[in-house]
């Protein structure tokens, strides 16, 4: 590079190890991409084609060995380094598609064996055995079942005592009044009947004489007449 002589003699040298650096690093990139382009001439293209993943836009290294030498040139004049241009944005990526895995179905064998689990419990349990009085609620069943027949015999008893005195009773005093009506009769017909004066009744001569002497005797005779005369012959 005979244009680069005359700046490179102003150059100190530590700036001398930066360009033999940065010579290597060129020499390396170009060496690199020639070996990749006729790798790729050489490589048979295969059947079927898997799907890459798309790679990152990088530009062609020739853009790239003339940015690192204007990056050297401008260190080497003193002058701020370029900004950076900012990287292009990345193309979206599809979606991966979910996977959607199966939950593991259990075996024939496994299902037999927790078929066998599942019944073992329930034939470890034992029945009542009858000849030892069954379970606990029927042996209550069966004591209070006596106390009921037994408290019921007694009621009976007592009911039965009950109305036997209520008849002794009842009898007792319907005998009672019958004696007592029975005895006031006899009393009745013991007693003497009262003498009756047949002429008590009997109005005196001199009574009626008087009576009949004043007209207003003679009114109360007649009146008296018809009070006692029934008027047979009117009916």
């Amino acid at each position: 590079m005979p244009h680069l002589l005359p700046i490179a003699d102003g150059l100190p040298l530590a700036a001398w190890g930066d360009v033999i650096g940065y010579l290597v690093v060129i020499v390396f990139v170009v060496l690199r991409y020639l070996l990749s382009e006729m790798g790729g001439e050489k490589k048979p293209k295969p059947a079927r084609p898997r799907p890459a993943p798309q790679p990152r836009p990088v530009g062609p290294p020739q853009d790239d060995l003339r940015s690192e030498v204007d990056e050297f040139l401008r260190r080497a004049k003193g002058l701020p380094p370029r900004e950076q241009e900012p990287a292009p944005q990345r193309s979206l990526e599809p979606a991966a598609e979910p996977i959607i895995i199966e939950p593991n179905r259990p075996r024939q064998g496994q299902r037999s064996r927790a078929a066998g689990r599942q019944a073992m419990p329930a034939a470890g349990r034992s029945e009542p055995d009858p000849h030892l009085g069954g379970s606990v609620q029927e042996h209550v069943s069966q004591h209070v079942g006596h106390l009921a027949e037994s408290q019921l015999a007694e009621n009976a008893a007592r009911l039965g005592e009950d109305l036997g005195q209520t008849d002794e009773r009842l009898e007792a005093r319907l005998k009672a009044k019958f004696e007592h009506r029975l005895g006031r009769l006899k009393q009745q017909e013991e007693a003497p009947l009262p003498e009756v004066d047949p002429l008590g009744n009997v109005l005196d001569a001199r009574q009626l004489a008087a009576l009949l002497a004043s007209p207003e005797g003679v009114r109360n005779a007649v009146v008296l007449n018809e009070i006692l005369k029934r008027p047979i012959d009117r009916w």
